[in-house]
């Protein structure tokens, strides 16, 4: 009865480990991704994960990617991250649009829209 148990508790602390691994090295790739893009790619219009924080006051988009759903299994990570770098008051969407840049301060990111009203 204890072997058992033990080879079932090391086999799920062994899935969780590789699980660790998997979500280490896509984040590592997301964010080398992030850093390599251009201004001219980062205006593309796709599925983007934008993260406002309230400390400090800072909007990011990453991404693009193909999918709702993409965007969407990727938010947690660059939440862990951005937490990592000490922000706080984090606010997440996953929305299709075309920023201006990567990382913007929220003065710079006002986005203009009209409300008409009869």
């Amino acid at each position: 009865m204890f072997e058992s148990t033990l080879v079932v508790n090391l086999a799920f602390l062994l899935a969780a480990v590789l699980m660790v691994q998997i979500f280490i090295k896509a984040s590592t790739r997301a964010w080398q991704k992030r850093d390599s893009l251009g201004q001219d790619e980062a205006s593309t219009w796709g599925w983007w994960v934008e993260l406002q924080t309230a400390r400090p006051d800072c909007l990011y988009y990453f991404g693009p990617f193909t999918s709702f759903a993409e965007a969407e299994a990727s938010q947690l990570g660059y939440i862990q991250d951005i937490e990592e770098e000490g922000a706080r008051g984090i606010t997440v969407r996953v929305k299709w649009c075309k920023p201006r840049q990567l990382t913007t301060p929220p003065d710079e990111s006002f986005e203009f829209s009209w409300n008409f009203q009869p």
